[in-house]
This record gives structure tokens, C-alpha cells and sequence, in this order.
């Protein structure tokens, strides 16, 4: 009798759960609270995704505006480097298909080429080490608003029937020009060049919180 009823005594026994933090009595969500909870989930995301899409899109502006600046600037420095004119060509007519192109090769090099030992193309001249200037020299500096997305741009203040900005090695000085580009949510940044060669960036009606509104 007393081996069955320490069997009876074995089987009956409390099997405390394993995992940590676990304390007697309590208990887990019921189908009511998941539910409630989910919905909750639900309605944080739809309130967050406008804003986090705004962010996106504004991440984008400032990436295709930086990158021309920078590109911009470089052109100048390679002129005033290299001794010789360094030219800038564009192809933009207000819509997201916009190309721009760097060159201190030709003064008017085709924007569609890809290929940078083709006669036209937008390249820069960057010797490899070996001191013999070769195909293999030809740097590709050709630009697109392809991985921008929604991103447009508009050209104004060229001269007259030109779409290129030409800086010169005599101090960086420039023809002037201004490009205007703009996100899918409306936002505005302006990147210009003077005639002394200054690029700027701003936002014109103060838009893009990080760039300043004077000088637009």
C-alpha cells in the first residue's frame, strides 16, 4: 500500500513551467486581447507609413541634390587641377527622365552614350599608374535620376539655348545655371553655380528643414 501511494503521490505532483520569469498564477493572452492588440498594431502602422513614405521620398531629393552638387564641385576642382575647361551637360525637361554628364574631353558630350572608350562620351581622363594615357584612362562620368525615383528636375538661368555649365582652370570661374529639383511629396531643393564658380544648395521656401532658404 505505501509503494501505490507514493505512485498516487508521484503522478499528482505540480510541474512547474521551465522558462524564467514565470511566477504561479499567471496566465497568457486571451483571444479578446490578441485581437485588441492587433488591431492597435494595425492602426500605428497606417498613421506611421505616411510619414515614414514623406521620409523616403525627402531622402531621395536630398541624395539626387547632394550628388550634383558634389559633382559640381568636382568639375570645378578637376578644371582648375587639370588646366584645362571642364564641362558639365544636361538633358532635363521637368520630368524624373533627367541625365547629366562631366567631361573635360568633349565640350558637348553625348548624354545617351554609356560606354566610356566611345568617341563622344561623357569621361574624364584619369591615369591608371602607368603614365601612358589608354582606353582603360577613360572614366565614365555620366549621371542619371534613374535610382532617384520620383525625383524631377528642372533647368533655368542657363544662356540662351545652352543647357551645359563650363568652368574654366583661370580661377574655377563659370557660366552660370540653376537646377531645380523636386520630390514626389512636392518638396524643392535648388542647386546653383555663379560666375565665380560657387555651388550652392538650398531649399527655396525653407521645404527641406536641413538646407537654408537664402540665397534661392
Amino acid at each position: 500500500m505505501s509503494f501505490l501511494k507514493m505512485g498516487v503521490q508521484h503522478c499528482t505532483q505540480r510541474v512547474e513551467p521551465m522558462w524564467p520569469g514565470f511566477k504561479r498564477g499567471q496566465r497568457g493572452l486571451t483571444l479578446l486581447e490578441l485581437m485588441i492588440a492587433l488591431v492597435v498594431i494595425a492602426i500605428l502602422i497606417s498613421v506611421s507609413a505616411p510619414g515614414f513614405n514623406n521620409f523616403r521620398e525627402t531622402q531621395r531629393l536630398v541624395s539626387a541634390a547632394e550628388q550634383l552638387s558634389g559633382h559640381l564641385n568636382q568639375a570645378r576642382s578637376e578644371a582648375v587641377a587639370r588646366s584645362t575647361p571642364v564641362f558639365v551637360n544636361f538633358s532635363a525637361d521637368g520630368g524624373t527622365g533627367w541625365t547629366y554628364g562631366m567631361s573635360s574631353v568633349n565640350d558637348n558630350c553625348n548624354l545617351s552614350t554609356t560606354t566610356p572608350t566611345t568617341a563622344d562620351a561623357c569621361v574624364l581622363i584619369i591615369d591608371d599608374g602607368d603614365g601612358i594615357e589608354g582606353p582603360e584612362d577613360r572614366v565614365l562620368m555620366r549621371f542619371s535620376g534613374e535610382e532617384f525615383g520620383d525625383v524631377s528636375m528642372t533647368l533655368a538661368d542657363f544662356p540662351t539655348g545652352s543647357s551645359q555649365i563650363r568652368f574654366d582652370p583661370v580661377r574655377g570661374m563659370a557660366t552660370v545655371g540653376r537646377m531645380d529639383l523636386e520630390g514626389a511629396g512636392g518638396d524643392r531643393l535648388r542647386v546653383r553655380v555663379s560666375r565665380m564658380g560657387r555651388v550652392t544648395l538650398c531649399s527655396p521656401g525653407a521645404q527641406v528643414a536641413q538646407y537654408s532658404s537664402a540665397g534661392c
